[in-house]
């Protein structure tokens, strides 16, 4: 049995690897990681946050430990901007539509 398949067969190394490829992504894109922090009632868990989508992205990808790799190293990103568009669809009114619907109640 080679030792490649018998590794691609052990989960917590397929989710670590792709921790491992979100952890890389990270450190490539800002050359550093950010260090969880506790602002008033929210918990920011800065690279964990990370570690945690892109061990998941790598673990569902196929079980291989270099697409895990890849997956969390995408994975993350993805998943991101995926959040990022679902939130600017969800914006609230911009200040000129809020003044716009104020001029408009006035002239009632």
């Amino acid at each position: 049995m080679n030792i490649l398949n018998y590794l691609d067969s052990i989960p917590l190394l397929i989710f670590l690897a792709g921790a491992a490829g979100s952890f890389f992504a990270d450190v490539l894109k800002d050359n550093c990681i950010i260090l969880p922090e506790k602002i008033g009632r929210t918990l920011n868990l800065g690279f964990f946050g990370g570690l945690l989508i892109g061990g998941m992205a790598g673990y569902y990808i196929d079980g291989s430990l270099e697409t895990a790799f890849i997956g969390g190293f995408f994975g993350k990103e993805v998943i991101t901007r995926i959040l990022k568009i679902e939130s600017i669809k969800l914006k609230t009114p911009t200040l000129k539509t809020a003044e716009k619907l104020q001029e408009a109640e006035a002239i009632k």
